[in-house]
């Protein structure tokens, strides 16, 4: 089943998201053809299509997995897990998709898609890492929202950051562990540090309680991770 637009695949990261259709490429008349196509069942024409936006410069993840569906119903077996591969490579991490997905019926018995398949895994795995800690780093910015906005009689910092801490229960978690230093009395920056020796993520929160999203910088693995 071709990835439906105009919706827009969830990725990594809320601020990193990778979209995988973008507003140009939804307007892109031969994509419109090519659901067409795909729609009538006419796989042959919808593959063709799908390669000719793919030249045009629609060159996102879903559009590689639609042009892999097209082609895996039209019987093209290599064309298909090549466009596969490289919705994967260019950010596709629905792996419930592509296990359920009636179209790679076809592809699942070929030692190739196994391959594909666990790339995908692995890429989600790792985002999801990713995201699991920027989700905890923000979950510590509001707390240390909270901290600043109650008064010293009640153990916050009055409007200061001044001698807040990390909650030890909030210290670690699953993925990761953090840090905390304050920049300024009205600053601080919190560290992330893999639990699976993929680096740090260290970020700044900022007024409203959430990690500033240019404050974010990545070491180890996760910098290679975002550059990619």
């Amino acid at each position: 089943m071709k990835a439906t637009r105009p919706k827009r695949l969830l990725c990594f990261w809320v601020f990193f998201a990778l979209c995988q259709t973008s507003s140009g490429q939804s307007r892109n008349p031969i994509l419109l053809r090519a659901d067409s196509a795909y729609e009538a069942g006419t796989f042959t024409e919808s593959a063709r299509l799908y390669e000719a936006a793919i030249r045009s410069g629609a060159k996102s993840a879903a559009v590689y997995y639609n042009t892999s569906c097209s082609f895996a119903r039209a019987g093209n077996k290599e064309k298909a897990l090549r466009y596969l591969e490289q919705a994967v490579d260019g950010g596709w991490r629905n792996v419930e998709r592509m296990q359920k997905d009636s179209d790679f019926v076809n592809l699942r018995s070929d030692l190739r898609w196994q391959t594909v398949f666990r790339k995908a895994q692995a890429s989600k795995e790792k985002h999801d890492h990713v995201e699991a800690l920027i989700a905890h780093l923000n979950i510590l910015s509001a707390n240390a929202k909270l901290y600043r906005a109650r008064p010293k009689s009640a153990g916050g910092g009055d409007g200061s950051y001044v001698d807040y801490q990390i909650p030890p229960k909030l210290a670690t978690s699953t993925d990761g562990t953090f840090s905390v230093a304050m920049l300024s009395p009205k600053l601080l920056e919190f560290t992330a540090t893999s639990v699976l020796g993929r680096g740090t993520i260290v970020a700044r929160g900022d007024a409203s309680g959430r990690i500033a999203t240019g404050s974010l910088i990545f070491s180890g693995e996760l910098k290679k991770l975002m550059e990619k």
